[in-house]
């Protein structure tokens, strides 16, 4: 498998995705959304593949001391 440099940084799952007590899924990434809409296609990839609703699914972004710093946002880079 390729190596990818977000995921060589910060391999565990915990430090993508948290699931609060009441089922909300927070879904952590460092890239920033400037209109792309990459946000709204993380939360309807994590609401699919950990079947749930995408109401509960919240994208915390842009927060690199909670979340893995992922450095450029551009292209497919962001996905």
């Amino acid at each position: 498998m390729a190596s990818n440099a977000s995921l060589d940084k910060a391999p565990n799952v915990d430090d993508w995705l948290a699931i609060d007590a009441d089922g909300r899924v927070r879904v952590r990434t460092g890239k920033v959304d400037i209109g792309q809409r990459v946000s709204t296609a993380l939360a309807l990839i994590a609401a699919e593949e950990l079947d749930v609703p995408l109401d509960s699914v919240d994208v915390l972004r842009a927060d690199t001391v909670r979340a893995p710093n992922e450095g450029i946002t551009s292209g497919s880079n962001s996905m």
